[in-house]
């Protein structure tokens, strides 16, 4: 079985009260519990959610964040982590943003995506797991040229079900045992047009993913782009492989 996580904007924001923006949110599909939190790292006076007024999730303490991935991980197959992060108009990771990253994998995060820099940031796997660092921008009025360009990433994950005594495979019940690993990372061009993205195509196609190659190049990704510069694959195992 194969799933397919689009994103190009988070399910959850980690807008809410400091008790619930912490908690995460799991969605079950077919007996799949896929878990998504939400944190951010760069923060304005009054935006950190208390008690009594609700705001987002501060990406520190690490203790505090470590723990948060690891419970959800103890009730997901799947934990997906964003975070709000970054230098704007930086086209590499700061050395905050990776050590995050790895962070928040090593705590137990699955897939790792960013936002912030309102510019393409490349793509690392880490311990198998990959790293999105920034998507550019999405719902978005840029006000630079460089700042339209964008992509769209799908994650592909390979799930195992076994079936369990009381249940059939994919019941959401959950009688059986569920592994997940992914496999592939498939990223697709885009650009903003009137504040909404859109696919590009052409000569736009080429310069988004022969630039996102090179960058994912620097952090020793492969990145596979199709010949009409229709989309571009990373295959996870690959990690090692600097592109040619």
């Amino acid at each position: 079985m194969i799933l397919l996580f689009c994103i190009g904007c988070f399910l959850f924001s980690g807008l809410t009260t400091n008790v619930l923006a912490t908690e995460g949110v799991i969605i079950n599909k077919k007996g799949v519990r896929v878990g998504f939190l939400a944190y951010s790292a760069i923060v304005s006076t009054g935006s950190i959610a208390t008690l009594k007024m609700p705001g987002v999730a501060p990406a520190w303490p690490e203790k505090r964040l470590g723990g948060d991935i690891k419970r959800l991980k103890s009730n997901a197959d799947i934990v997906f982590v964003s975070f709000h992060w970054g230098e704007e108009r930086s086209y590499r990771p700061s050395k905050h943003q990776t050590y995050l990253a790895k962070y928040a994998i090593d705590s137990g995060a699955d897939i790792v995506a960013g936002h912030h820099p309102h510019v393409l940031q490349g793509i690392q796997i880490y311990m198998g797991k990959p790293v999105v660092y920034s998507l550019g921008n999405f719902v978005f009025m840029p006000p630079k040229d460089e700042q339209n360009e964008t992509v769209l990433v799908e994650f592909m994950v390979r799930v195992h079900m076994t079936r369990g005594a009381d249940g059939a495979e994919g019941d959401e019940r959950r009688t059986g045992d569920v592994s997940a690993n992914i496999e592939s990372v498939i990223v697709r061009p885009g650009y903003i047009h009137s504040g909404q993205p859109r696919l590009a195509s052409g000569d736009r196609a080429k310069k988004i993913l022969t630039m996102l190659r090179d960058l994912c190049n620097e952090l020793k990704t492969k990145l596979v782009v199709d010949e009409q510069y229709k989309y571009a694959r990373i295959d996870v195992g690959d990690e090692e492989a600097p592109a040619k």
